[in-house]
């Protein structure tokens, strides 16, 4: 018979965090819904595969030394600060690092032109949580 609780040790001992906290979610399923093996396997390792990468943002974050836990809704656009809603919400779709385009304030605006804090619009971008694909 298996020690679910020891495998559960033996997981977070390993270090395996992402697939420990899985694989105890998934005992706490009722018995008809638990998956395949092949499924918890697959299940397992994409939670620890998804742990790490947050881990590793977390950690880049935390290096950075950003002043500001900015988000997009702190930043305030007005005429007055040279940023519109729509600037800032071509650059919240973050198309520019998927075209490669980092020359990415001449494509409508600059950046340098913008009235506003430029550090609070840089913290927001970084602290932007990208998907796996993209880190």
């Amino acid at each position: 018979m298996i020690n679910t609780d020891q495998t559960l040790e033996q997981l977070t001992q390993l270090k395996l965090h992402g697939m420990a906290q899985a694989y105890g979610t998934t005992l706490a399923l009722p018995s008809h819904d638990l998956p395949t093996a092949h499924e918890l396997m697959a299940l397992l390792v994409e939670a620890e595969q998804l742990s790490r990468i947050h881990q590793r943002t977390q950690m880049y974050l935390r290096l950075s030394n950003l002043r500001y836990d900015a988000v997009i809704e702190q930043i305030q656009c007005a005429p007055e600060r040279n940023i519109t809603r729509n600037q800032l919400l071509a650059l919240a779709d973050c198309n520019f690092i998927q075209r490669a385009d980092f020359g990415l304030w001449g494509f409508t605006f600059r950046i340098s032109d913008f009235g506003c804090r430029l550090s609070v619009v840089s913290c927001w971008l970084l602290n932007i949580q990208y998907p796996a694909s993209s880190i």
